[in-house]
């Protein structure tokens, strides 16, 4: 593993174990075992590293839902995107820290120009790559994909924060069934052709 590879890995562990305002660049160099000036030559700043850290632990996660959606490909499509839906709170409860800690950096971003930017495009990788599951899986067209996959980001941030402060109280999986049926049918029936 090269030093890029060694500072992103510390740095989701650090995100994990400290926070995002926990997180030194100390913490992570010392961390990945390398100088700290190979963060200003990888990343351009610590903001740069631990937005990129964030993003990472985004695609990581993404990756498992397009993998998840295309393992049940056979089955009901509609039915693999509920799935994956009720899925949503055994990450949040096996990354707990980790979700704490990106939900950290989306405070940061609003007073780091780059943060947000690195927020921003991870939102449009986000986006692509469930829609790209979506469309796999429930066969929808493109635009009716993109549709989905923002209001599922937005279900999945929404449910993401009230589990943070009250995961006793998360929805019961048959009400995200039928809102996630209704929402999919809604969009489908009326997405043009």
């Amino acid at each position: 593993m090269g030093n890029r590879e060694a500072l992103l890995e510390a740095a989701i562990v650090c995100l994990r174990e400290r926070g995002y305002g926990g997180t030194t660049a100390r913490d992570v160099a010392g961390s990945a075992e390398v100088s700290l000036g190979a963060i200003r030559y990888h990343f351009g700043s610590m903001d740069g590293l631990l937005g990129e850290a964030v993003a990472e632990c985004g695609r990581r996660w993404i990756r498992g839902f397009q993998r998840s959606l295309a393992a049940r490909a056979a089955t009901d499509p509609r039915s693999n995107l509920l799935a994956e839906v009720e899925h949503l709170y055994e990450i949040f409860e096996s990354e707990r820290a980790l979700v704490v800690g990106v939900v950290e950096a989306f405070a940061h971003a609003q007073r780091s120009p780059q943060a947000r930017e690195q927020l921003a495009r991870l939102y449009d990788e986000l986006r692509t790559g469930i829609a790209a599951g979506i469309d796999a899986g429930i066969g929808a067209d493109r635009a009716c994909g993109d549709t989905i996959a923002s209001i599922f980001i937005a279900f999945a941030d929404g449910l993401m924060v009230q589990w943070l402060l009250e995961p006793e109280r998360r929805l019961d999986p048959d009400a995200l069934r039928h809102v996630i049926n209704a929402l999919i049918a809604g969009i489908t029936t009326h997405s043009p052709t």
